[in-house]
């Protein structure tokens, strides 16, 4: 079977066919490819007057690529152009995108200097000794216990986060993506 020019397959080899490239968002001199450049101009980018982009269908370190959709609109949908490439491998949250919730900050109390522990490993911070003076260097660490539990006030935390982003990748499935760029030239309806 015969392919279009600009035609886009998933293929299963390691390769990319004779006359076929990877969609890779490689850079493509018009020279070399004027019929294909007469199809998909500059909308995956380009200067559009030397060079025009391929589609970015690949992953690699410091390129996330693109995961395949259809253009258009539909109900509850936004809007997609051919060519736009929404969304992002990884999203910071910020505080009026989380649902609302509470975190607690809970200590454990005890009575005697000697239920002190020096690592917080097992341990729950403790509430200072309340029954006389404490020694100098006292640990602050008491061992858990499901009694005893002190809620601190909510000052004690803060915001959490540092703007760093989580991953934010549907599930996924490696695949070749390439291009024609020879075959028969589509013509328009």
């Amino acid at each position: 079977m015969d392919s279009f020019i600009g035609e886009i397959r998933i293929l299963p080899y390691a390769f990319a066919p004779y006359e076929w490239a990877w969609c890779n968002g490689q850079q493509v001199p018009i020279q070399q490819q004027t019929t294909l450049f007469s199809l998909i101009g500059t909308l995956y980018g380009g200067n559009g007057t030397t060079t025009f982009n391929l589609p970015n269908l690949a992953s690699s370190p410091g390129n996330p690529g693109a995961a395949p959709m259809g253009q258009g609109t539909g109900t509850g949908l936004t809007p997609r152009d051919v060519g736009e490439a929404p969304g992002a491998p990884t999203v910071s949250l910020l505080s009026s995108e989380m649902p609302l919730h509470n975190h607690t900050f809970t200590g454990q109390s005890t009575g005697t200097n000697t239920d002190r522990l020096g690592t917080p490993t097992n341990a729950w911070l403790g509430r200072g000794y309340v029954g006389g003076s404490a020694p100098e260097g006292f640990d602050t660490y008491v061992p858990y216990a499901a009694a005893n539990q002190v809620a601190f006030r909510n000052p004690a935390l803060s915001t959490y986060g540092q703007s760093v982003g989580h991953p934010n990748m549907q599930p996924y499935l490696p695949m070749n993506f390439c291009i024609s760029l020879a075959g028969i030239y589509p013509q328009r309806p």
